[in-house]
């Protein structure tokens, strides 16, 4: 054992004999030592001239600080007589620098950019100058205590109040970040912790491995490579426990900020005996949207024609790849950026369409519903775009849309990513496959929600199912994204409404209006719906009548996602002035589809057109406040159409 540790020790010295090394530039008028294999011709029209650029990285001698220096040494490298300024950052004040245009560039964290650019918290506002530049690496967040603790899960220091003595990294870390979102998702504050006898600590990652090793913490939370060299010390003189991680707190935390789900292998620590799931974090090169295009380029060609040399400045640098650099980042790409990617072919180049008006058919749904406002939106955006297109609008049904799409018999259709979803994999309602059905973009989610009145003495799905409680419902039409979201609900309970009916409930098809009327009656006891939250209909049905949330369990929920291609959302308390609590629920996400058969031009000016005009999309409806390019590209149900496809990969919403 004392050789083991002995052996692991000189690992660690010689990782931190290598970043040492990291502060050296190559040598000048030395040839470059990329790999020619995993670079691309440099495109022509770049200029020879040096670079005056600056650069936010993080603290001195830290992993931020020795990246951003060896992005120097490759700029210098490739163009010499270059000045690069670089200045201490951190994750937050990296983020904010940066979108204030004080700096050229800087390292920034991918969640904290997916924060900014919609206004999350820890940032008051829309962060509107960011653009992404490359993808450089993962962090993977690992929370270790020592064995003494007694745990093995997160979850059990909430359960038992664990006095724990914990570092969670430095004040505006993502470290730090990334533990508050997850304290947030039980519910709780560091102030909470402590109310119990925790003893929560912001130190940097050296100082809370020296602290734990002296027996001065029980634990830290690191935000870094996998394996941690702080964690591989550590252990050689500490039993430590690398504690696991909720899967549904790592999904919502990834839903809900824009982590990737990672599992740490069991050969990582000699203390790990199984894999172990957890989440990441990514590093990207970003830029002010003001830096010129010239500036970006010139970055890129120095990174990859020293790519060799820039990979040997950190471990965390050893697996970055060329192809990875565009992807996945929350923020629009820089146009300096996207230029150079698609000139050395890392990115399809851009596709050159006319000015022209286009022609289309659209289904909506009925003429005073959502989807019919959100049509009369599209035809709007397509004609400020492309003047004097013509877009015929007819009402149309959220099922029904996506067959007479896939036949070709419209041109486009609203519809719900459950429906794309059963009609890419040929489930019900649909017979058979619908080969033909792509899409466009995605607009909202519809949440399924069920309230009851409140003398009914229920608060709980499970409660109705298990007293087998006579209630009469209605859950909207009978081809409605609720009613197909209720009957699978409880089928989830192996039940029908057959069942249901059988023990006395009465269930009915009606839709919001007169569900609303009915309720106010007396005539039924509850509804349920699939829209937006708050639901207006819950809203006004709540002035005269006091009503109840009825909750839904978080398991048959997961499985509805998992089978139908639903979304877990929160609707965090206060929605309803009746709710005072956090609750989940299924959603759909409404989207646009279009036939497989209609042009390229035709899907690629339908995608800029609503994605140059959002802002104006953002007006139509108040569902559609909270969408932004991002979720454009997401929950479709269904694959992209080609020609939709063209125009994200040109504005940098798509990458892969």
């Amino acid at each position: 054992m004392k050789l083991k540790k002995l052996l692991i020790l000189l690992l660690v010295l010689a990782l931190l004999a290598g970043t040492t090394a990291c502060y050296r530039e190559p040598a000048q008028g030395a040839e470059s030592t990329a790999n020619t294999d995993t670079t691309s011709t440099p495109p022509a029209g770049i200029e020879d001239s040096p670079l005056d650029v600056s650069m936010l990285g993080g603290s001195p001698g830290g992993v931020w600080d020795l990246i951003a220096n060896g992005i120097s040494g490759c700029i210098m490298e490739s163009y010499p007589g270059s000045i690069i300024q670089i200045t201490p950052g951190s994750s937050n004040a990296n983020v904010i620098r940066l979108n204030q245009d004080e700096v050229d560039f800087a390292l920034v964290h991918n969640t904290l950019s997916f924060s900014a650019a919609n206004g999350m918290d820890p940032f008051d506002e829309k962060a509107e100058n960011l653009r992404a530049v490359a993808q450089l690496y993962s962090s993977v967040f690992q929370m270790v205590v020592t064995s003494e603790m007694g745990v093995s899960r997160f979850e059990e220091i909430i359960e038992q109040q664990l006095k724990i003595r914990l570092s969670i990294g430095n004040p505006g870390s993502a470290a730090e970040g990334a533990f508050l979102r997850i304290l947030d998702a039980y519910g709780l504050t560091v102030q909470e912790m402590e109310n119990w006898g925790a003893v929560i600590m912001m130190k940097s990652q050296s100082d809370a491995s020296s602290m734990l090793s002296d027996g001065l913490i029980d634990g830290m939370v690191l935000l870094t490579l996998a394996p941690a060299p702080q964690i591989v010390e550590t252990a050689i003189n500490k039993d430590l426990v690398l504690l696991e991680l909720n899967p549904e707190k790592i999904k919502q935390l990834c839903d809900a900020y824009g982590y990737q789900p990672c599992t740490i292998p069991s050969e990582a620590y000699s203390f790990l005996s199984k894999e172990t799931a957890s989440f990441s974090d990514v590093t990207y090169l970003a830029a002010s949207v003001n830096t010129p295009n010239q500036n970006v380029t010139k970055v890129l060609q120095a990174l990859h024609e020293n790519l060799d040399y820039f990979k040997s400045v950190h471990a965390s640098l050893h697996q970055l790849m060329p192809e990875n650099m565009p992807k996945g980042s929350a923020l629009p790409m820089h146009p300096g950026a996207l230029s150079y990617y698609q000139d050395v072919g890392l990115i399809a180049q851009k596709v050159s369409f006319d000015e022209s008006p286009i022609n289309i058919s659209v289904l909506g749904g009925s003429p005073s519903g959502v989807f019919f406002m959100i049509v009369n939106g599209i035809s709007e955006c397509i004609n400020k775009t492309y003047p004097g297109s013509i877009v015929q609008i007819m009402p149309g049904g959220v099922v029904t849309n996506p067959i007479q799409v896939n036949a070709g018999t419209v041109d486009t259709g609203m519809s719900h990513n459950i429906f794309t979803f059963a009609a890419t994999n040929g489930m019900s309602p649909y017979e058979a496959p619908l080969s033909e059905l792509r899409t466009i973009a995605s607009f909202y989610d519809s949440c399924l929600q069920m309230v009851l009145t409140e003398d009914m003495g229920v608060k709980s799905f499970d409660e109705i199912i298990e007293n087998k409680v006579k209630i009469r419902l209605s859950i909207d039409k009978p081809d409605s994204s609720g009613a197909a979201a209720f009957n699978r609900m409880i089928a989830e309970y192996d039940m029908t409404i057959a069942d249901m009916e059988a023990w006395g409930c009465q269930i009915l098809n009606k839709n919001f209006e007169d569900s609303v009327s009915m309720l106010g009656d007396g005539s039924i006891d509850g509804f349920c719906i699939s829209t937006l939250a708050p639901a207006p209909p819950i809203v006004e049905s709540s002035i005269n009548k006091k009503l109840t949330i009825i909750e839904m369990n978080p398991q048959k929920i997961k499985s509805l996602c998992d089978r139908y291609g639903y979304t877990e959302v929160v609707i965090p308390a206060g929605t309803y002035e009746f709710h005072d609590r956090d609750f989940i629920v299924p959603a759909a996400t409404t989207v646009l589809t279009i036939s497989a058969n209609a042009s390229d031009e035709t899907a690629y000016k339908i995608a800029k057109s609503i994605h140059q005009n959002l802002d104006y999309m953002q007006s139509v409806h108040s569902a559609l406040q909270q969408m932004s390019p991002e979720s454009m590209v997401q929950k479709l149900g269904a694959p992209l159409h080609p020609g939709a496809e063209m125009y994200y990969r040109e504005a940098g919403l798509l990458s892969d």
